[in-house]
This record gives structure tokens, C-alpha cells and sequence, in this order.
């Protein structure tokens, strides 16, 4: 299952990071992408992004204190609402943003306000939920 993760700036990138390296961990059918480690230098970056936003089944949104009105992050999320391929979006929520902060195309999926053990639960709840095989049954 691919997923795609989100990011945009420093602290966000470093929670991303962290991410792409934990998912693999706990759920072994997992696929992350991260621009950081999956755009080679010289790709044509825009179209690794386009084709990999269309492949991916689930969206996973590190929003930060220092991000959550970057446009960056905005167009990715209204990509993603507006594509095929991503059935589902996570916002994660950090550093004491609320629900209520986000405005535009994040706002218009449910988010979760990180702490371990509830993150955990959406993302390893969401990415069980959606495979295709006996995994499927596997609830975090």
C-alpha cells in the first residue's frame, strides 16, 4: 500500500522523515513516499509528485505551527482532494494546532491532534482498514 506523506518546512520534515522510517516498522505492507528520499536529483520533481499522488491510497499531512497556512501544503491536500487515486487524508496535527486552525483544503478532512497512542491508532487503524488481504483484519 502506498502512502504518501506531507510535509513542509524543517520541524516538518523531520516528523515526515520519522514517519516514512516508523510505518514500514509496524506495518510491513507499507510503501511510504517522502519527497526527500524518493525524488532523485535531476527528476523531474513536479511529475514524481503528480504520479505519485495519483498512486497512493492513503495521505498523510505533518501540520506544524510553522506550516499549517503554507501554500505548499495546501496544494498538495487540494491535489489530493480533488484525485483519484488517494482514498483517504490524515492531517496530524502538532505543537498545539487545533482542528479549528486549519482552513482550505485541509480543513476538509478529519484530523488527529498527536499523541502517540490516538496517532497510532488513526494511521494504524487507516492503513489496515484499507488493504486487500488477510492483514486487513488487523486493527492498531
Amino acid at each position: 500500500m502506498r502512502v504518501f506523506i506531507s510535509w513542509s518546512g524543517s520541524l516538518s520534515k523531520e516528523i515526515a522523515s520519522q514517519l516514512y522510517n516508523w510505518l514500514p516498522s509496524i506495518i510491513q505492507v507499507v510503501d511510504p513516499f517522502f519527497s526527500p528520499e524518493d525524488i532523485s536529483k535531476g527528476d523531474q520533481w513536479l511529475r514524481k509528485m503528480t504520479t505519485t499522488l495519483e498512486e497512493c491510497s492513503l495521505g498523510i499531512f505533518c501540520v506544524t505551527p510553522n506550516n499549517f497556512e503554507n501554500p505548499w501544503l495546501h496544494f498538495e491536500a487540494g491535489a489530493i482532494f480533488n484525485s483519484v487515486g488517494i482514498n483517504h487524508v490524515i492531517p496530524i496535527l502538532f505543537g498545539g494546532i487545533k482542528p479549528t486552525d486549519i482552513t482550505g483544503p485541509l480543513a476538509h478532512f478529519q484530523s488527529a491532534i498527536f499523541q502517540y497512542c490516538a496517532t497510532s491508532s488513526a494511521v494504524g487503524g487507516r492503513v489496515p482498514t484499507r488493504l486487500m488481504s488477510p492483514l486487513s483484519t488487523f486493527q492498531n
